[in-house]
């Protein structure tokens, strides 16, 4: 066999990345998936419904006029639900209803096979016509089911775009002989698994200048022409397009990179960096294609090395990585009016002040909040998605005081997120919590600031914070080895210890010991057991926008489909949802963190620095040099050195004053 010949890496510049990879560390997309193996392809499940902005609780904790109200089936009184489908071909469809009881569901005048218990049921795909689809709920005896209604004004409230919208829900007091509307729309709803028309995914940013030799790309260099090649499969009426872009900056910005072109386009020409975008189409909602490989192939033009340059070693570098999240999250400003009067008028700034690490500050924050009141669910008003509101009270469960603590945390700086889980079978409800960024451990760590619970997780061995992810992983392996989709039947009997998951309590930044099969079990489950599913919001300026949002969070039954959902190999999917996601960097995304990029000066023993963050509410990049002050700079910055070691610091910082992590490059001359 011929020895194949490798390319020139002065003359060109061949980077190839497999599908998944580049959809893990690239900048999101939209309408994709992992398909679990080996590719990437069009998302496969789509929803059909019009109740979730105004569905919320049913229980009597809660004033009357705020409560969505259960309408009852019986043999005079009857259901009748318009789900109105564009795209009607599917592999498969479920109908959900939360408890069907001993009612008889009808869809499209056939009687489908319901359980009492079950809130989803088959729907034969042949059933489902184009435009309107009836869904009637009936029954032989009294108060055999009761559907929630989500009342209109609800509806508005949270979705005025949606006026003028027709009613689509309807009840009969005459056994379906007459209807009237109702007032609202009915919690039914559709799931077709079937793919999206279109959707697109972004590369990770691809250096060009970058060799083995030179892993900094010191010379720098520009692209003269680019080819590149995909390894997908395409069944009939698919296709997989690929664009590129290309700029001067280590991170796309407008003023400096083209737009998506076609990748012989000679408008690419010119430029170190590029990202390529992967489009995916379908003409049949039962097909997709799956890309596997992309390769992308440069002729490059590089700088020659100048002379001074044959002294200078490359010691070491840490430059940070910028992981982008695809589901549109929106960031509440630290300097919100809301947020700055929150932070004098209850002195957050004395209750950290005590702390000589950030996750001291971060942990004493959460302790304070703890300790405002005792779990007691809200009665009366339910309260708003607002700090100032819940600490004017005597009550509130676990939601508020995870949205007490996240706008405490913004409130100083530190952006955090609201998540909430469950885990059936086996604890008896879900749970609302806090993830908080930490730039000491450049990751989304967990915190739980209900007054009962008061506590972060953490890796016994190391002391390491976990994010949710990590904690769902560990706990997922600890109660169910093995592989392959998780059952009902498959849930355990018992808590169970876990050698890699401790808790932290209270104000105490040190986990607890080793817990594992060899300490008596656990009297009940352990906290962490909760974290089977996952869902996510995907904002935290309710500030600034106070709607939309669930209603009712924690007295419903997470009716709500704007959060996202986290899935994986063995996490079944619920599928009276709509946004799911099986990418990491969806969930652990990064932030306020410095990456850059490097060339030789123009003039001796200089190096110019690109800078570029993904800081929400940025207000500067910080440099120091060689452990001194830090220094306020721009994007970019000529970086002059002497003999002997040079270090150059980089981080961000926010509009509170909180800084990034650090990136470093360190050279010898």
């Amino acid at each position: 066999m011929a020895e194949e010949k490798k390319p020139d890496v002065e003359t060109k510049a061949v980077v190839c990345l497999p599908a998944p990879e580049a959809y893990e560390d690239g900048m999101g997309g939209m309408g994709v998936r992992h398909d679990f193996a080996g590719g990437v392809c069009l998302s496969d499940l789509a929803l059909i419904e019009d109740d979730s902005p105004g569905a919320g609780c049913t229980s009597e904790y809660v004033n009357e006029a705020e409560r969505s109200p259960l309408i009852p089936v019986g043999p005079a009184s009857f259901l009748k639900k318009i789900l109105v489908v564009n795209r009607p071909q599917c592999r498969d469809a479920v109908l959900y209803i939360l408890s069907p009881g001993s009612a008889v569901v009808e869809f499209n005048g056939v009687i489908l096979q319901t359980k009492p218990d079950c809130p989803y049921a088959p729907v034969p795909p042949d059933l489902i016509r184009k435009g309107d689809n009836e869904v009637v709920v009936r029954a032989e005896k009294e108060n055999a089911t009761q559907v929630k209604l989500a009342l209109r004004r609800h509806i508005l409230e949270n979705n005025p775009e949606l006026a003028d919208r027709p009613c689509r829900s309807f009840r009969s007091y005459d056994a379906g002989k007459t209807w009237e509307v109702l007032d609202g729309e009915l919690t039914v709803r559709l799931s077709l698994a079937q793919h999206p028309e279109e959707g697109f995914f972004l590369s990770p940013v691809i250096d060009l200048a970058k060799t083995q030799k030179d892993p900094l790309g010191l010379r720098g260099g520009c692209a003269r022409r680019f080819s590149v090649s995909i390894e997908a499969d395409t069944p009939a009426g698919t296709s997989v397009t690929l664009l590129a872009r290309t700029g001067d900056t280590p991170h796309p910005a407008e003023d400096a990179w083209t737009d998506f072109l076609t990748p012989e386009d000679a408008a690419l020409a010119g430029r170190r960096y590029l990202q390529w975008k992967a489009v995916l189409r379908t003409e049949n909602p039962a097909q997709t294609p799956v890309l596997k490989r992309v390769t992308v192939e440069a002729e490059m033009s590089r700088e020659p090395e100048p002379k001074w340059a044959e002294r200078l070693f490359l010691n070491g570098y840490r430059i940070e990585r910028i992981r982008s999240t695809s589901i549109p999250f929106s960031y509440e400003d630290p300097s919100h009016p809301r947020l700055k009067a929150l932070r004098e008028k209850y002195k957050l700034d004395g209750v950290v002040a005590q702390g000589k690490t950030e996750l001291e500050k971060l942990v004493l924050l959460r302790d304070w909040v703890a300790r405002q009141w005792n779990w007691k669910p809200p009665e009366g008003h339910y309260p708003a998605w607002d700090a100032e509101e819940i600490l004017s009270r005597p009550d509130g469960m676990c939601v508020q005081f995870a949205i007490t603590l996240i706008q405490c945390y913004l409130a100083m700086g530190w952006q955090a997120r609201f998540v909430y889980g469950e885990h059936s079978g086996t604890m008896k409800t879900g749970h609302e919590v806090v993830e908080v960024w930490s730039n000491e451990y450049r990751k989304w760590i967990f915190m739980d600031p209900t007054s009962s619970q008061n506590e972060f997780c953490a890796d016994p061995r190391t002391g390491e914070p976990l994010s949710m992810r990590e904690i769902h992983d560990r706990m997922v392996s600890h109660y169910y080895p093995g592989s392959g989709e998780i059952r009902e039947t498959d849930r355990p009997s018992a808590g169970r210890w876990c050698g890699t998951i401790a808790e932290a309590r209270g104000r105490t930044t040190t986990p607890n010991r080793r817990l594992d099969g060899s300490d008596p079990a656990p009297a009940d489950w352990p906290s962490w057991t909760k974290w089977f599913r996952l869902w996510f919001i995907p904002r935290n300026d309710w500030y600034s926008r106070p709607r939309p949002l669930p209603r009712c969070q924690g007295w419903n039954n997470w009716d709500w489909v704007d959060s996202w959902v986290w899935h994986d190999q063995r996490i079944p999917r619920l599928r009276n949802y709509r946004n799911f996601t099986n990418r990491r960097s969806d969930i652990e995304w990064t932030i306020n963190q410095v990456v850059c990029g490097l060339t030789y000066g123009r003039k001796q023993k200089t190096l110019e620095v690109t800078l570029a963050t993904l800081t929400p509410h940025f207000d500067t990049f910080l440099v120091r040099t060689d452990g001194g002050r830090w220094k306020k700079t721009g994007p970019r910055v000529v970086w002059t050195l002497h003999s002997g070691t040079n270090r150059l610091e980089m981080r961000a910082r926010n509009k509170a004053g909180v800084c990034g992590p650090v990136s470093f490059v360190e050279v010898e001359i």
